[in-house]
C-alpha cells in the first residue's frame, strides 16, 4: 500500500512539473512574440513634419529658413525623430558609427516631386532606397548638397540640367562628404567623372598663358609688398 502511495505522489510531482515546464515555455514563447511585433512597428515609423522652429541636429540652423531637401533620422537613441537642414549634415550623422548602429529610419526630400527652394513634407521618402546626386550646381543649406530623389530616372534627369553624377545610398561615405564640403566634387554631366574647378579662385592667384614660361602666376600678396 505504502509503494502504490509512493508511485502514485511520485507521477503527481512528475506531471506538475511537466506542466510548469510548459506553462513556462508558452509564456516565453507569448513574450518572444511580443517583442518581435513590437520590433518590427518600431522600424517602420512614418515621417514627421518639419516645422518653421525646428534646428537641425547638426548644425543647430533653422531648418525652414534654407533650400534643398533636408532629411529626417529615427534612432533608438533618441524618443523622437532627428532632423537635419540638409542631407549632407543628415549622413554627417548617419555615418557615425553609434549613430549607424541605432538607426530605425531614414527620410529625405523627392526633389523629383516638390520644389527646390521650399520642399514640400509631403514628398518624404525612404532614405535607403532613395538615389543621389553628388556634385551639382543647386545649393542647399550647407552650400553642395546631395540631391536626392525616389527613382534613378528622376535623379538621372537632374544630373543632365544641373551637372553631377547618380549614386546609390551605400554610395555616400565621409570622404566623398568631405570632398564635397571642400568644393571639390563639382562635375560636368557631359565630361563624366572630371571634376571642375575654379583655378582663380585658388589661393587668389590668377595665370596668364601669355608668359615666357606659359604660366604667369599674379597674386594680390606681391602688389602689397
Amino acid at each position: 500500500m505504502l509503494e502504490v502511495k509512493a508511485v502514485s505522489m511520485f507521477s503527481a510531482g512528475r506531471v506538475g512539473r511537466v506542466l510548469g515546464l510548459s506553462m513556462a515555455l508558452l509564456l516565453l514563447a507569448t513574450t518572444g512574440a511580443g517583442c518581435s511585433e513590437q520590433s518590427t512597428t518600431t522600424e517602420n515609423l512614418p515621417p514627421v513634419a518639419i516645422d518653421q522652429g525646428d534646428e537641425c541636429h547638426v548644425c543647430g540652423m533653422i531648418i525652414k529658413r534654407f533650400p534643398g531637401p533636408k532629411g529626417e533620422v529615427f534612432s533608438r537613441h533618441h524618443e523622437e525623430a532627428l532632423k537635419f537642414c540638409s542631407t549632407t549634415d543628415m549622413f554627417s550623422y548617419l555615418l557615425q558609427p553609434e549613430a549607424k548602429a541605432a538607426v530605425q529610419q531614414v527620410y529625405v526630400h523627392d526633389m523629383g516631386a516638390t520644389d527646390w527652394q521650399q520642399p514640400d513634407d509631403s514628398a518624404l521618402i525612404d532614405a535607403q532606397s532613395a538615389w543621389y546626386v553628388v556634385g551639382h550646381s543647386l545649393q542647399g543649406a550647407m552650400g553642395e548638397t546631395l540631391a536626392s530623389f525616389k527613382t534613378e530616372a528622376s535623379a538621372q534627369k537632374f544630373a543632365e540640367e544641373h551637372g553631377g553624377r547618380v549614386i546609390a545610398y551605400t554610395d555616400v561615405t565621409l570622404e566623398l562628404l568631405a570632398n564635397l564640403n571642400s568644393g571639390g566634387m563639382k562635375m560636368d554631366s557631359h565630361n563624366g567623372d572630371g571634376m571642375k574647378m575654379d583655378s582663380a579662385s585658388d589661393d587668389g592667384m590668377e595665370m596668364d598663358s601669355d608668359s615666357d614660361e606659359g604660366m604667369k602666376m599674379d597674386s594680390p600678396s606681391d602688389h602689397s609688398m
